[in-house]
């Protein structure tokens, strides 16, 4: 989960302090994966975006990646609920202005949100398949369908709840 503090002022000019929340399981990263607006997947797509420099694919990118991601989390802390309302709310804010000013302003900001939205559970198997050394592992998991990357997903995390 990535989290931040915003400070803004209302359209009344009234000053507020709000903590964002962004979040993505990992079929919701999957789904993202296998996007249509991501022709070669995901990762590649990131890739050529920041290559190039193209704004426009770094910026879709970025904006894909807030819609995705926002939400709030219960009071309790056993869930994170994303509704269109509240996304819609965000988006309609100048919390929102103030978070996309913060994200583009530095790049190192834009890589701790992209670091603490990725699903803990995608990065640990991609550094498995990393460090098996058997071939061109990322080349693998671009490949891969989305059925097939979530039936890694619930082979892994199976494993992982035996072994505990």
């Amino acid at each position: 989960m990535f989290k931040t503090t915003v400070t803004y002022k209302d359209f009344n000019g009234n000053e507020h302090v709000e903590e964002l929340h962004f979040h993505m399981m990992a079929p919701e990263f999957a789904d993202l994966q296998f996007n249509p607006t991501f022709e070669n997947g995901l990762g590649e797509y990131v890739r050529e975006a920041m290559k190039s420099g193209d704004g426009q694919k770094v910026y879709t990118f970025f904006k894909l990646m807030m819609v995705n991601s926002y939400g709030r989390r219960s009071e309790d802390g056993s869930r994170f609920v994303k509704k269109p309302e509240f996304t819609e709310d965000f988006l309609n804010s100048n919390a929102y202005e103030e978070f996309f000013m913060w994200l583009i302003g530095d790049p190192k900001n834009a890589e701790a949100f992209w670091n603490g939205i990725v699903p803990e559970k995608i990065v640990s198997r991609v550094e498995q398949l990393e460090s098996q050394g058997t071939g061109d592992q990322k080349k693998r998991l671009q490949d891969m369908s989305k059925e097939e990357l979530v039936a890694m997903m619930q082979a892994k995390v199976a494993t992982n709840a035996i072994a505990s």
